[in-house]
C-alpha cells in the first residue's frame, strides 16, 4: 500500500548461533504479547491473559537480552527517555508520597512490569512490521470478534438505554471502546505499511472498523466516539485516495452495514442518544483540570507520587469538598503525569514526543506513511485527553490506552528513520 520499504536490520531477527527465527525469543515475545492483548478483550478471566505476559513476554525479554538481541530502536534517545520516565514515576513515591509504604512498593513493582512491557512492545512491533499483513489481519480480526461478541447480547436483548460493556479490558465503557480503537489503529497501521493487500483485507478493515465504531456509539461515551470517527477518517482517507479501485467496495460494505445497523435500532434512538449525550454537559472536566492546575503547584517539581490516590491529593480533596463526590484521576494524561510526577516528568514526556515527531518529519518516506504514524500518536492523545490511564499500574486497560500505542508509535518512527535497509515481507 505504501510506496516505500520499511528499514530494518536483518541480523536483528536471527539468532546468533545460526538457528532459525522460530527458535528466537522474538517469536515468543511477539506471540505472547499478541495473545495477552487479544485475550484481554475476549475472555473474562484475568489470570488467562495475564499468564501470557508473566509467563511469555517477561521470560522472552530476559531470554532476548541474555542472547544479546536488542530492539533496533533501543539506542534511540526517545526510548531511553521513556524508560527514564517509567523509572522515575515508579520510584518517586518513596520520596514524595504520603501513601502507605506498601502502595509505594506496589508502584515500584508495577513500574518494573511496565518496563518489561515496553521492551516486549519494542521487540514485537519490529517483528509485526516485518510481517504487517499477517499481524494486521490477526489484530483486526481480534477487534472484530471482540466487538461482535459484546454487541450480540446487547442488541438482541435491546439494552439500548444502557452503556455497553464487555469482559476483560472492555468492562469499563470508556476504556473498553478506547481499547478497541487503539488495537484497530495499530492493526490498520500495520496493513498500511504493507506493499499490497488483498480484497479480503479491505473487507476485514471495513467490518472491523464499523464494529469498533458501533461499540463506541453504544458505549455512550463521547470521547471514544469522537476519537474513533476522527481516527477512521484520518487513517482511511489518504489510503482510499491512493487506491481508488477499493473505494467502491468500501462504500458498498459501509453502506449495507450501516443500513442494517439503522434497521436494528429503535425508531427514536438517535434523538434520545443525542439528547442524552448533550445533557451530560462537560462532565466536570473543566473543574477537574482547573483544580489540578491550581493545587499541583503545591508539589509542582516532583509531583505527589504515583502511589498517591487522586482523592488524597490536594486537587482531589478540593474537588470532593466542592462537588461532593470523588474522582479517580485527573481525566487528562498530561495533567495526570504533571500531578504525580511534577514538571520533571511532564517535561520528559513532552520533549520525548517532540523529538520523535522531528525524526518522523525528517524521515525519507512518503506522506501517507508519516500520516499513518502520526495517526497512532493522535489516538494516544485523543483517548487520554478527556479520560486517562493510570501511568503506573498492574496489567490492565491502562496499559492498552497509554503504553501500547505510545511505544508502538516510537518504534514505528525509529523504524521509518532507520539507516539499515531491509525489505518488509509482504505477507
Amino acid at each position: 500500500m505504501c510506496e516505500h520499504n520499511l528499514d530494518y536490520n536483518a541480523a536483528m531477527f536471527t539468532v546468533k548461533d545460526g538457528h532459525s527465527l522460530m527458535r528466537s525469543p522474538i517469536v515468543l515475545i511477539s506471540t505472547s504479547l499478541l495473545l495477552f492483548l487479544l485475550l484481554a478483550i475476549l475472555v473474562p478471566w484475568k489470570d488467562v491473559y495475564r499468564f501470557f505476559f508473566f509467563a511469555g513476554v517477561m521470560p522472552g525479554v530476559i531470554w532476548a537480552l541474555y542472547q544479546g538481541e536488542k530492539p533496533l530502536c533501543m539506542g534511540a534517545r526517545s526510548i531511553k527517555a521513556l524508560i527514564l520516565l517509567v523509572l522515575y514515576l515508579s520510584l518517586n513515591s518513596f520520596l514524595v508520597s504520603s501513601a502507605p509504604l506498601k502502595d509505594s512498593v506496589d508502584s515500584f513493582r508495577w513500574g518494573g512490569e511496565i518496563l518489561f512491557l515496553i521492551m516486549g512492545i519494542l521487540y514485537a512491533s519490529e517483528h509485526w512490521m516485518r510481517r504487517p499483513i499477517i499481524f494486521g489481519r490477526l489484530i483486526l480480526s481480534g477487534v472484530f470478534l471482540a466487538s461482535v461478541l459484546v454487541l450480540m447480547p446487547y442488541v438482541t436483548n435491546g439494552f439500548f438505554d444502557l452503556r455497553l460493556v464487555g469482559v476483560g479490558f472492555l468492562e469499563h465503557p470508556i476504556q473498553g471502546a478506547s481499547s478497541l480503537l487503539v488495537l484497530w489503529a495499530i492493526g490498520f497501521a500495520l496493513m498500511g505499511f504493507a506493499t499490497s493487500v488483498q480484497a479480503a483485507d479491505w473487507l476485514l478493515i471495513a467490518l472491523s472498523g464499523l464494529a469498533m465504531l458501533t461499540v463506541a456509539v453504544f458505549s455512550q461515551s463521547r470521547g471514544p466516539v469522537i476519537a474513533s470517527v476522527i481516527t477512521v477518517l484520518l487513517m482511511t482517507g489518504p489510503w482510499l485516495i491512493a487506491h481508488p479501485r477499493s473505494k467502491l467496495w468500501l462504500y458498498i460494505i459501509f453502506g449495507v452495514s450501516l443500513g442494517g445497523f439503522w434497521v436494528l435500532l429503535p425508531q427514536d434512538y438517535a434523538d434520545w442518544f443525542f439528547e442524552m449525550m448533550m445533557s451530560r454537559g462537560l462532565s466536570y472536566r473543566p473543574e477537574i483540570w482547573s483544580s489540578v492546575l491550581e493545587y499541583a503547584a503545591n508539589h509542582w517539581i516532583f509531583g505527589s507520587g504515583a502511589a498517591t490516590e487522586f482523592v488524597d491529593t490536594s486537587a482531589g480533596a478540593a474537588l470532593k469538598s466542592e462537588l461532593g463526590f470523588e474522582f479517580a484521576h485527573s481525566h487528562n494524561i498530561f495533567l495526570e503525569i504533571f500531578l504525580i510526577g511534577g514538571v520533571f516528568a511532564l517535561f520528559i514526556l513532552l520533549s520525548t514526543i517532540c523529538v520523535a515527531l522531528k525524526r518522523l518529519w525528517e524521515a525519507p518516506v512518503s506522506g501517507r506513511s508519516k500520516l499513518l504514524a502520526v495517526s497512532v500518536l493522535l489516538v494516544v492523545i485523543m483517548v487520554n485527553f478527556t479520560d486517562t490511564a493510570h501511568p503506573i499500574s498492574s496489567p490492565s486497560a491502562n496499559w492498552m490506552l497509554l503504553w501500547l500505542p505510545l511505544v508502538f508509535w516510537f518504534s514505528t518512527v525509529y523504524s521509518l528513520r532507520s539507516d539499515h535497509s531491509h525489505d518488509v515481507e509482504n505477507q
